[in-house]
C-alpha cells in the first residue's frame, strides 16, 4: 500500500527564519547524519525544509507501526536514493516547494515530487523535455511544471537524477 503525506510548515520557516538557532531545539529527534544534512543549508527556508521532511518522514513511520525514538541515518544506493537500513522493506521519498512538505511511504519502490509553479531555464527546457513534450508546454507554466513533476518522481523511483536519464 502506497500513502502520501502533506505538511504545510509555513509557521517552521519563520521560526527558523527569525533564528537560525531555534532549529536546534529540534534535534534531539534525529541522527547526527540528519542534522549535518540540515545544517548544510545557507538559508533559513533550507533548514526548515530538510528538518520538517525529516520530522514527517518520522512522524509516517509511526503511522505504519515503526516506532522510534530518533529518525535514524539514511543508507544510500549506489545511485545516491535514500532509505533506511534497518527498514529495507519500507520504500520512502521526501519532496519539498516553498512551505509545502510531502512524504510518500510504500511497500515497494516510489518516487514523488512537488513543484510550485514557476518558469524553467531555456537551458533546462532544451535538455529536459522531449520536442512533443515542449509543443504542449509552450501552453502554460502549469503544464512545464507537471511534466517536470512527473518526470521527477520518475527518476526519483529509480534513484537517479534528472541528469542521468536526459543527459
Amino acid at each position: 500500500m502506497t500513502k502520501l503525506y502533506v505538511c504545510e510548515i509555513s509557521n517552521l520557516i519563520e521560526e527558523v527564519s527569525k533564528d537560525m538557532k531555534s532549529i536546534e531545539k529540534y534535534f534531539d529527534k534525529l541522527e547526527t547524519q540528519r542534522i549535518e544534512y540540515i545544517l548544510k543549508s545557507n538559508i533559513a527556508e533550507g533548514r526548515a525544509r530538510a528538518l520538517g521532511a525529516s520530522y514527517l518522514l518520522l512522524f509516517v513511520l509511526r503511522k505504519t507501526g515503526i516506532i522510534l525514538d530518533k529518525l535514524p541515518d539514511f543508507s544510500y544506493t549506489e545511485e545516491g536514493k535514500p532509505y533506511l537500513k534497518e527498514y529495507s522493506h519500507v520504500y520512502f521519498n521526501l519532496s519539498h516547494t516553498r512551505n509545502i512538505i510531502t512524504c510518500v511511504i510504500s511497500d515497494k519502490e516510489v518516487g514523488m515530487d512537488v513543484e510550485h509553479v514557476r518558469e524553467f531555464r531555456e537551458n533546462t527546457i532544451r535538455r529536459v523535455f522531449t520536442e512533443n513534450e515542449k509543443v504542449l508546454i509552450e501552453q502554460s507554466e502549469e503544464e512545464m511544471v507537471r511534466f517536470w513533476t512527473m518526470k521527477e518522481a520518475y527518476v526519483k523511483l529509480l534513484g537517479t537524477g534528472i541528469s542521468d536519464i536526459w543527459d
